[in-house]
């Protein structure tokens, strides 16, 4: 049990770093640092439940996916209509890409937001 408490330290701190990054910096990449280690910790801790308990912080890890996802999803929308937009359809198009890039960035600072105030702890 002592790796597994060891493992579940470790992919916390990790967590720790990319949240950190996040919010010095929030971009689509770091957003993406966060959901990977989130979701990592939070597979750890749902396999190990019955060894290791640790019901508060894998409530947060939970709040993390929660308050990244629209962020994601704004992030992921967008890109996918800028690649299958043709070049041609592209100033028709212009104005539903600039209103998701606003939605993106309005999901990104709800997600600093509420990432400010979760605690791994």
């Amino acid at each position: 049990m002592k790796w597994l408490r060891k493992q579940i330290k470790e992919e916390r701190r990790t967590l720790v770093r990319a949240r950190r990054r996040f919010l010095h910096n929030p971009s689509e990449e770091s957003l993406h640092h966060v959901r990977t280690s989130s979701r990592r910790l939070r597979s750890l801790l749902e396999d190990s439940g019955d060894i290791v308990s640790e019901p508060a912080l894998l409530r947060a890890v939970k709040r993390t996916a929660k308050s990244t996802d629209p962020a994601r999803d704004a992030a992921v929308i967008r890109a996918l209509l800028e690649r299958v937009v043709a070049p041609a359809e592209r100033t028709h198009a212009a104005e539903l890409l600039r209103d998701l890039r606003l939605q993106e960035e309005l999901a990104m600072r709800r997600a600093c937001k509420k990432l400010a105030r979760v605690s791994y702890d």
